[in-house]
């Protein structure tokens, strides 16, 4: 064997040793880019609900300047959640001020003879038969009366 074929010694260990090379990348680099690109998803995601926020509260806007407009009541009926909201004109036509209105005291409101009737035209509309709920009814106000819808 000659000099130059010799494995080299390091000094003072006697032991043979092998030079190795490695491609190191920083510590933490694809963490760091994950990392990154969930700020960007959150950045993207909080502008996207500040818009739909800001369109939300531009739509409750015309909605309550609309039902204070008219001079109707107007009311919402969630059927989902089974939940009414009347407007502070229909509070006000119908004398229920000071009283909550749930969706269930509706029917109870409705004259007894003009029920079979509302009631039909409600199933009608859940069926899709008719494209909204379209009747004329009763309902009692505050004082006893009933006033005609």
């Amino acid at each position: 064997m000659s000099e130059h074929s010799k494995p080299k010694r390091t000094a003072g260990s006697g032991k043979q040793t092998k030079r190795q090379t490695q491609s190191v990348m920083p510590a933490g680099s694809a963490a760091e880019r994950r990392s990154k690109d969930a700020r960007q998803i959150i950045s993207d995601l909080q502008r996207k609900l500040n818009s739909s926020e800001a369109k939300l509260r531009a739509s409750e806007e015309r909605h309550s300047l609309i039902t204070q407009a008219v001079a109707e009541g107007v009311y919402e009926w969630d059927v989902e959640r089974n939940s009414l909201w009347p407007s502070a004109r229909l509070i006000e036509i119908f004398g229920f001020e000071g009283r909550e209105l749930r969706a269930g005291d509706w029917n109870e409101l409705v004259h007894p003879d003009d029920f079979p009737l509302y009631r039909a035209a409600l199933r009608d509309c859940f069926r899709g038969i008719t494209p909204r709920l379209d009747c004329e009814y009763r309902i009692r106000h505050n004082d006893g009366t009933y006033r005609w819808i």
